[in-house]
């Protein structure tokens, strides 16, 4: 898709940054149509991307910052963009990491370093919380309540969830950590303890 873009651009005799360039296919999520939307957007601001609020969320996510999720979120609405096309957006680029961590290699990442970021997210267990807050937030903003709120709701469940996955994961690395210690200090332990011979004593008998 980048190189497809960057023919178009070559016919129309316009240049855009190579960062910029992949944030616009990053944008268009492997959609000619929707790409070229962009492209034309970012060519009349001038070479200004907007706020890709999806992305920004997941690197949040990947952070565990509560603070900046809920920045990202505040930005993409004062830009006009609606609490539920945000939850929408993200709810694709998460199914999109998900099939990325399954192995599909016909997807456009919808964030850079995309591997880190799965593994930060703890993989399938983790992106999966985060698509079930996301998607229950969703249909829920069919019943008609503030969007924004029940998205923001959503994210901190996320959070929640992702820092139990996270202490989990730890607290079972410590106590197989613990367990090996124990089984090697156990066979140091076999090892270097000897009967010497003969110095046990025999009880003679006698009638």
């Amino acid at each position: 898709m980048t190189e497809h873009m960057k023919h178009i651009l070559e016919l129309e005799g316009e240049t855009v940054r190579s960062d910029i360039l992949r944030a616009v296919v990053r944008r268009g999520r492997g959609s000619v149509r929707d790409t070229l939307t962009v492209l034309d957007e970012v060519l009349v601001s001038g070479g200004i991307v907007s706020t890709d609020v999806g992305s920004d969320i997941i690197e949040a996510l990947a952070d565990l910052s509560v603070p900046n999720a809920l920045d990202a979120v505040m930005r993409g609405v004062s830009e006009g963009q609606d609490g539920r096309v945000i939850a929408e957006e993200l709810f694709s680029s998460i199914r999109d990491l998900i099939l990325i961590g399954s192995g599909v290699t016909e997807i456009i990442p919808p964030v850079e370093n995309e591997k880190q970021v799965i593994k930060k997210l703890h993989n399938l267990k983790g992106m999966f919380a985060i698509q079930e807050e996301i998607g229950d937030a969703i249909n829920r903003m069919s019943i008609g309540t503030d969007s924004r709120i029940l998205l923001e709701i959503a994210l901190v469940k996320a959070f929640k969830s992702l820092k139990e996955i996270r202490a989990a994961s730890s607290s079972k690395k410590q106590l197989s950590s613990g367990s090996s210690s124990t089984s090697t200090n156990q066979k140091s332990s076999d090892s270097s303890t000897t009967i010497p011979s003969g110095s046990g004593r025999r009880r003679v008998m006698r009638d």
